[in-house]
């Protein structure tokens, strides 16, 4: 059997409730009286009997408890809802060392040449941290880009991943610490765990870090697109910074210095320059980008201004920054 009937007024509480549910009952009944031309307090009662604040027996009687709240007192302040942002906070190297920052490898699409030849310069200097800034692997076989059938070999690629890896913990030895920071291509992993397997990309066996083998070669994985500091000069991968974040027309540096306006290091573009600028305040601020270790003619890209490259960084108290670049036969160009 169907109810009575709803009144205007009633129907117009109902839809307020709904659409302001946590407006207080008296600012409500005001803008209910003007709308339909009732008393302050009819309209305040139509309210109260929607939201179940007009007794037990209006309560049980009623057929629609949907809207039901409980009882505030009058002028009674609402809280804020916890935030859930997170913080984004930066994975601290120290001071007092020596770090080899290689970046833009892509492997399986790397320039075997390049990288011997970064590799074997960097060890020169004994580093005590191993810096993969970002996109050591290229994820090619699930990129969201165009892709060419014949090359999908996500397997292929992840045993080459692994294999790199391994390469590079002998190449430096043991006591050096490799830190592994996320660039805009490992990503590729979690954005095709999002978009094509959801229920399970939040299993703790999908983490990245656990398909690379990290723990088995002593690999610190840094994700979140979090800074990492060498003592004070903070390093990014680039991608961080969004979409033309380093374009200039001069080179990547300057254009990470007009984003920025302070020191940092990047990788990302594939081109090694440096940029020295003074502040607001009259300190002498620089900004390098690093060259990368892939193949310099990819298919998506064949023109480009790219170039082997990677970095030097000693810290004591202060850094120092040895940016240089290399030649295609492997020859160290400073």
């Amino acid at each position: 059997m169907a109810g009575p009937e709803k009144s205007p007024t009633r129907i117009e509480a109902e839809r307020l409730c709904k659409e302001f549910p946590d407006t207080a009952t008296r600012t409500l009944a005001k803008r209910l009286s003007e709308s339909h031309k009732c008393t302050i307090e009819t309209a305040r009662n139509s309210l109260r009997v929607v939201r179940g604040n007009m007794g037990k027996q209006h309560r049980e009687q009623s057929t629609d408890k949907s809207l039901f709240r409980e009882p505030r007192q009058p002028g009674e302040l609402l809280e804020m809802p916890p935030s859930l942002a997170e913080p984004w906070l930066p994975f601290e190297l120290g001071r007092g060392i020596r770090v080899a920052i290689l970046s833009d490898i892509h492997v399986p699409y790397h320039s075997p040449i390049a990288l011997k030849a970064a590799v074997d310069y960097t060890k020169k200097r004994n580093p005590n941290v191993l810096l993969l800034n970002g996109d050591f692997a290229d994820y090619y076989s699930i990129s969201r880009h165009q892709k060419d059938p014949s090359k999908r070999d996500f397997k292929g690629e992840m045993n080459a991943i692994r294999d790199g890896l391994a390469w590079l913990r002998q190449q430096y030895g043991p006591e050096c610490r490799i830190v592994y920071k996320l660039g805009n291509h490992e990503e590729r992993w979690q954005h095709y765990l999002w978009n094509c397997a959801p229920e399970i990309s939040d299993d703790p066996r999908m983490d990245i870090a656990e398909w690379i083998d990290a723990a088995k070669h002593g690999i610190e994985v840094v994700g979140d697109q979090r800074p990492i500091f060498i003592g004070d000069l903070p390093v990014l991968h680039g991608h961080e910074l969004g979409k033309g974040g380093v374009a200039a027309p001069v080179n990547p540096a300057r254009g990470l210095w007009l984003r920025t306006s302070g020191t940092m290091l990047i990788g990302h573009g594939h081109r090694t320059s440096h940029h020295v600028e003074p502040d607001w305040r009259h300190k002498q601020t620089s900004c390098w980008s690093t060259g990368c270790l892939c193949d310099l003619s990819p298919e998506y890209a064949r023109i480009n201004k790219w170039n082997f490259g990677a970095a030097n960084v000693e810290e004591n108290n202060g850094f120092e920054v040895d940016n240089f670049r290399i030649g295609s036969g492997g020859e160290i160009w400073k």
